[in-house]
């Protein structure tokens, strides 16, 4: 039994266990993963006498943080054959990713999970959720729709870059590319990328999936992921989900992490961080903080907190503020300290 990452023509081999792991993914769908998205992930599997038994890809993404720029990996199609589950077989895969990410210097890894449950002894804590709206009425409305081509993957793009990136601290970054094989993502479930327009003026865009119809029939149209100019926000609104999609994000790289977190004052704080599945992660730490990023160095002193992997990651997303810790000595010099306030993380693969 072992663990080892696919070369490219074996990857084809995973489909049985994708299709049953994900019954509800259509054909059409599936069949545009393993063309497109396959050209360029990771699969991690675990094999016993030359059978993947369980596995977990890793789909690459550029995300922003503050402005820089960093790579990242989503963890999907997380899955094991059904008669030999509850057997370790996802934790070796998670750990052995972790650890190789880590060393690869990416900062934090995010995945969207089936059970918030699964991920939270892996250090995962959830940061965001994904937005849906509906679109609003207005039969005076001067801006219009339609679905959008493959010729407005650059407009898209650049649209994002002006009004999507500027608004969040943490965000993926999306390219001509990135649109293109969105796109045919949606198309791929009969969905499209709906674009509005006023005067000709792009002034907005939303993903737009359908839903099957008991009878057979696409008869549900659901939005997703708007992106608009501020002087359009009405002709979207929000719609509250029982349970929407959530995104869960874990640290990989303290080190990398630490380079974007800024201060409102210059800040020395020595941490001891508790991280039992990355080594790299766990230790004594000073940590230098001020108006333009941070820096933490391995080093001998006296704590002045003592934080855990997944604590320390609910602070830096915003999950958790300060206050949780106002009764310890260290709080003050974490009211310093600017967490990340919005996470815009809207990929379902």
């Amino acid at each position: 039994m072992r663990t080892r990452y696919l070369d490219q023509k074996e990857k084809e081999a995973t489909r049985t266990l994708y299709e049953s792991a994900f019954p509800s993914d259509g054909k059409g769908f599936v069949d545009y993963y393993y063309q497109e998205k396959m050209r360029d992930n990771r699969v991690l599997i675990l094999e016993e006498e030359g059978t993947v038994r369980s596995m977990l890809h890793l789909n690459p993404y550029t995300v922003s943080v503050r402005g820089q720029r960093y790579p990242s990996e989503y963890i999907v199609a997380v899955a094991t054959d059904a008669a030999y589950r509850h057997r370790g077989y996802m934790r070796r895969l998670l750990e052995r990713a972790l650890l190789d990410m880590n060393r690869e210097g990416k900062p934090f890894v995010y995945l969207m999970p089936a059970a918030e449950a699964i991920y939270l002894p892996f250090g995962f804590r959830t940061v965001s959720s994904q937005i849906s709206c509906e679109p609003v009425k207005n039969g005076e409305s001067a801006v219009c729709s339609r679905p959008a081509g493959a010729d407005d993957a650059a407009r898209l793009a650049a649209f994002d870059e002006k009004y999507l990136q500027p608004s969040y601290d943490i965000v993926t970054v999306r390219d001509a590319a990135y649109y293109r094989r969105l796109l045919a993502e949606q198309q791929s479930e009969g969905g499209c990328i709906r674009v509005f327009e006023r005067d000709s003026e792009f002034v907005g865009h939303v993903l737009c999936d359908r839903e099957e119809g008991e009878d057979g029939r696409k008869c549900k149209e659901t939005y997703r992921d708007p992106v608009l100019m501020p002087d359009c926000g009405g002709i979207l609104r929000a719609v509250e989900k029982e349970t929407p999609p959530l995104i869960m994000i874990r640290i990989a790289s303290l080190e990398r992490m630490a380079e974007p977190v800024t201060s409102d004052e210059p800040v020395e704080l020595v941490i001891e961080v508790d991280d039992p599945i990355v080594p790299d992660n766990a230790g004594i730490f000073r940590w230098s903080l001020n108006s333009g990023g941070s820096v933490v160095r391995a080093c001998k002193e006296q704590p002045e907190w003592k934080v855990k992997i997944d604590e320390l990651g609910e602070f830096l997303f915003g999950v958790k503020t300060a206050q949780e810790w106002r009764s310890e000595p260290v709080f003050r010099k974490l009211q310093a300290i600017r967490p990340f306030r919005s996470v815009s993380i809207q990929e379902i693969v």
